[in-house]
Parts: structure tokens; sequence; C-alpha cells
């Protein structure tokens, strides 16, 4: 992960790491700070699909909530994919769900709300 205190890191992504670096990293921009760098194939959605099966769930039946590009995947995987309310909103294509911004616990009420449908 690369940090960029000047919130340019959408920017420099752009104009730098993704076409210098795609063809042998997963390149991906987290936010106006960061930008991740990982092993091909190796992404968010990559993650929970091998936890769901390390744990034998059914990643249809995953949730997950996001806000930015690096959820992109994690978001498309999960069988429930949430995108938060103060998510970009290119972001909310990549999920069948909004939640509430994540300054409002956004992420909270849905485990509460999963959690009470479950009692």
């Amino acid at each position: 992960t690369v940090f960029f205190p000047g919130n340019d890191a959408e920017d420099v992504y752009r104009e730098t790491y993704r076409d210098a670096w795609s063809d042998r990293y997963m390149v991906t921009n987290a936010g106006r700070m960061w930008i991740d760098m990982m092993n091909p194939g190796v992404n968010k959605g990559s993650g929970l699909a091998r936890l769901c099966e390390h744990l034998g769930i059914d990643v249809a039946d995953a949730c997950a909530l996001g806000d930015t590009y690096n959820d992109v995947q994690m978001l498309e995987e999960a069988g429930h994919g949430y995108v938060v309310a103060n998510a970009e909103e290119h972001m909310h294509a990549h999920a069948g769900w909004l939640a509430p911004s994540n300054n409002d616990r956004g992420v909270a009420a849905v485990i509460d709300a999963v959690l009470a449908a479950r009692s």
C-alpha cells in the first residue's frame, strides 16, 4: 500500500501506477489517499471467497460492505454486497444494496439488521 498524504492518489493512480504496474500486479486505487498493489488474482473478492471456503460458507450467503475502488471485487463476489451511502456515486453499480453512511454507523446498522433477522 502506498500512502498519498496530499489526497492525490486517484490522479497518480491513473497517470502512473495503473499503466506502469498492472501487467505484473493487481493495482487498485483505495480512495484519495491510498493505492494498493497485490499479486495477480489477489483482492478483497478473492479473499472473501477463500474465507468462505475455509469456513464452509457459501459466498452467496456472505455480506460485504464497501465504499471505494479496492472494494469492487468483494462487493461483486458477495451474495449481499452493500455500498455505504457516502461512497462515491460510481460505487453504487457494484452493490445490490445501500447501507447508511459509515459516518452514521452504516456497517453496524447492517450487521444489527442481519442479526435481528436471524432471531
